[in-house]
């Protein structure tokens, strides 16, 4: 397994080439000229001057005066739109959130830093200005009273202000780096993940769970700890981010994918990442020649985007296109800063012959334990499963995806077969997330018990152990609760065997993961096949509740046929799932 430059130049610039034709052209009206149009939204998302860099890039290797027009224009269009008072910039036009101009302050500091005399001396000199006006503008809003962000903001203003101390060369910012950075240096966990993502970042719940967020961790805050570092040139600190972003290797996919489905703002999961966040490839490539897994995990999940890329979009999940959902435009403009970053800073010798490179869930381990013994992840033969009893949730039930349920489970041969969606979807960052435009409703996906009001998909209450090795391991959970009720999920070969046991009679929702196209058969009314590999059967009868027909949930990207399998009360349902 190699990955080349052109590779990732070649989606990068598949990718802009897209952008550019959802750009407004031929109107002079500040408000609009340069504006980026969502097809999924229809309106402009605030931070799309981001793809600055992606876009100098290309000007800087094809000549083609285009590419520079789009990022001049996009900073006009954001100092025209989104400027606040303190002159950084706003999230988007009717937001009055600061924070994200830390990372548009980065992307217009990276360009300036990578192309100094390489674009014309005239842009170059008004970016840069915008640029040391926005520092200071950052370096104000940072210290305000209602600045309480969520962690990955600290480690922007952690990166940001080293960055911006190697780029200027003025000790107050490394200061001001160093403050930030010290925060954060204290908020690991004793399995070495990042937790913060929460109001307040120390949070801890009930169970002694953290807000850890794996989209946001992976594709944003880690990588800018390792900026961080190199840009302070602490050889030290870059050693304890670096050994910290290897823990988090734990939850990546053999397929590059990264397992948020537990995580505290799994609300904008999809499968390659967080819809609002930079992506690995963005300081993983420059910390590859000390440890090759962080080449590996940029490389496996690079594939998985441009897996997820249909004629230059590039989709939440490998299934929207699919269900007839348009992809959103925030998702490309986020993640060409990565792309690019990745171009500048790889080395190809880094990315040679890594299937001699070994990720941890590669490996059949059989069970690991995190969160203060409420999430379990198993390895077994080729099956790879998460199952969440953690009880932290980030201000709403809505977004709970708890309950000792089976929160993803994957197949090398199949792939992804479950994975946990929010508990009630709502928009909850409006200008953030996508609308569904072709769909009738958007149900929970997590499988679990419904029981009238009672779904165990948001029961903090359920306990959970475990046991085995890697040939054959058993997760067991318990609700005490009005149902009373027992799960034992055991792992062994190819299958799966949930046995479910409760005082009432319930329901048990096993939402499978199956494209529209994919073909589907049911034996009998206890067995359904799904693409010809993957057979769920059980003693009680399975029901759907529309025929074949598919639901899509934009949390993962995936589309799901719902089974439904009825329980009846103090009698053992067992349900199997195996694949061929």
């Amino acid at each position: 397994m190699n990955l080349t430059k052109n590779e990732v130049y070649s989606l990068l610039k598949e990718w802009c080439d897209y952008m550019l034709d959802h750009t407004v052209k031929g109107i002079e009206d500040p408000n609009l000229k340069g504006a980026m149009l969502c097809p999924a939204c229809g309106f402009v998302h605030g931070r799309f001057a981001d793809s600055i860099l992606a876009y100098t890039l290309l000007y800087t290797e094809t000549g083609d005066e285009k590419y520079l027009k789009a990022a001049d224009e996009a900073v006009d269009w954001s100092e025209n739109n989104v400027l606040t008072p303190e002159g950084t910039w706003y999230n988007d036009i009717n937001a009055t959130w600061y924070g994200t101009g830390l990372f548009s302050a980065m992307a217009l500091g990276e360009t300036l830093h990578n192309f100094k005399g390489k674009i014309p001396e005239d842009i170059y000199n008004k970016w840069y200005k915008i640029f040391v006006r926005m520092a200071e503008g950052c370096k104000v809003f940072v210290h305000y009273d209602w600045y309480k962000p969520v962690i990955n903001y600290y480690c922007g203003a952690a990166a940001f202000f080293a960055f911006c101390y190697r780029f200027l060369g003025d000790e107050k910012y490394k200061a001001e780096a160093n403050y930030w950075e010290e925060i954060i240096s204290h908020q690991f966990d004793s399995d070495g993940l990042l937790f913060g993502e929460s109001h307040p970042i120390d949070d801890i719940s009930k169970k002694g769970c953290y807000g850890i967020d794996l989209g946001y961790n992976l594709e944003e805050s880690l990588q800018l700890l390792i900026q961080y570092a190199l840009y302070i040139e602490d050889e030290v600190k870059l050693k304890f981010y670096c050994d910290k972003a290897l823990a988090h290797l734990e939850f990546i996919m053999p397929d590059g994918a990264i397992d948020n489905s537990f995580g505290s703002r799994h609300n904008k999961w999809t499968y390659w990442g967080s819809r609002t966040s930079d992506g690995v490839q963005e300081a993983f490539p420059r910390v590859a020649k000390y440890d090759r897994r962080f080449a590996k995990t940029a490389a496996l999940n690079f594939d998985l985007l441009r897996r997820c890329t249909v004629n230059g979009a590039f989709y939440g999940g490998l299934m929207q296109h699919d269900a007839n959902q348009p992809a959103c435009i925030h998702h490309s403009f986020a993640h060409t800063k990565a792309l690019a970053l990745m171009y500048l800073y790889m080395d190809e010798k880094d990315f040679e012959n890594l299937e001699n490179v070994t990720l941890p869930r590669e490996t059949a381990y059989g069970i690991k334990t995190f969160q203060n013994g409420y999430l379990k992840l198993i390895s077994v033969g080729d099956i790879r499963a998460t199952i969440s009893a953690i009880d932290h949730i980030v201000q709403t039930d809505d977004r709970s995806n708890m309950g000792g349920n089976l929160n993803f489970l994957w197949h090398k041969k199949y792939g992804a077969i479950c994975a946990a969606t929010m508990h009630n979807f709502f928009l909850v960052e409006p200008t953030n997330f996508q609308n569904l435009r072709n769909a009738e409703k958007t149900l929970c996906m997590t499988p679990r018990i419904v029981c009238g009001d009672y779904k165990s998909d948001a029961d903090k209450t359920v306990e959970i152990s475990s046991s085995g090795d890697n040939k054959k391991s058993t997760v067991s959970v318990a609700g005490n609760n009005e149902l009373n009720f027992k799960i034992d999920y055991t792992f062994e070969g190819d299958e799966v065997k949930i046995a479910i046991a409760s005082e009432k009679d319930a329901l048990y929702s096993l939402p499978i993961i199956a494209e529209s196209k994919a073909e589907i058969k049911a034996s009998s009314p206890n067995e359904i096949t799904f693409r010809n590999m993957l057979t769920v059967s059980s003693n009680a009868e399975i029901k759907t509740e529309d025929g074949l027909k598919r639901y899509f949930n934009q949390v993962g990207g995936f589309e799901y046929l719902p089974l439904e399998i009825p329980l009846k009360a103090n009698e053992t349902t067992e349900i199997s799932l195996i694949v061929k």
